[in-house]
């Protein structure tokens, strides 16, 4: 039987960023915020495990979310921040992303 490891705080920056993610918890928590950044940091390359780890595609990535309406949130919300960063990185400014752990 596979072990199920469940962690009370997630820490979005040093999750593994191989195998299957599930994020799972109630309205209000943060999920759409865990998503975006697991997203950014798979198609940035942000914490690769090894060197046979490379950065994946948007079309190499895939988000399920329950309703119409979170899964154009969330689509929203992942254009933003990628936007919002690639204004950073021309005009040479510090992002930083503040997110609350419970």
């Amino acid at each position: 039987m596979k072990k199920t490891k469940l962690i009370s705080t997630l820490d979005i920056t040093n999750l593994p960023l191989s195998g299957k993610i599930l994020i799972e918890a109630s309205a209000g928590t943060g999920k759409t915020f865990s998503l975006i950044i697991l997203y950014l940091r798979l198609i940035l390359g942000i914490g690769k495990i090894n060197e046979a780890y490379k950065t994946l595609s948007i079309e190499e990535i895939l988000v399920v979310t329950f309703t119409e309406h979170s899964k154009e949130d969330l689509k929203n919300k992942i254009k933003k921040y990628i936007y919002d960063f690639r204004i950073a990185c021309i005009k040479k400014k510090v992002i930083t992303l503040y997110y609350i752990t419970y």
